[in-house]
């Protein structure tokens, strides 16, 4: 359950790069139980995720890229183009 002491705290997951994308995947596993979890993720690791799931976690999970990062353009796609 919620702890009362901290009632009013919301759990958010922050990562960078190979952590951004744990801190998705970990997101994914615990959302169930901490519905107002929020996720931050800054340059993640292209390719982690299909089309369907990436846009079903979109209304908690957020990614920011600076650049020309390639590591969050890395994708098997992108690759073989």
């Amino acid at each position: 359950g919620e702890n009362t002491e901290f009632g009013d705290y919301t759990l958010r997951i922050v990562g960078h790069s190979l952590g951004s994308g744990i801190g998705v995947i970990l997101s994914l596993m615990l959302r169930s139980k901490f519905p107002n979890l929020r996720c931050l993720c800054y340059s993640p690791p292209g390719g982690l995720l299909t089309w369907e799931l990436a846009t079903s976690c979109s209304d908690y999970v957020s990614s920011f890229v600076l650049d020309s990062d390639i590591v969050p353009r890395l994708s098997i796609s992108n690759m073989e183009r």
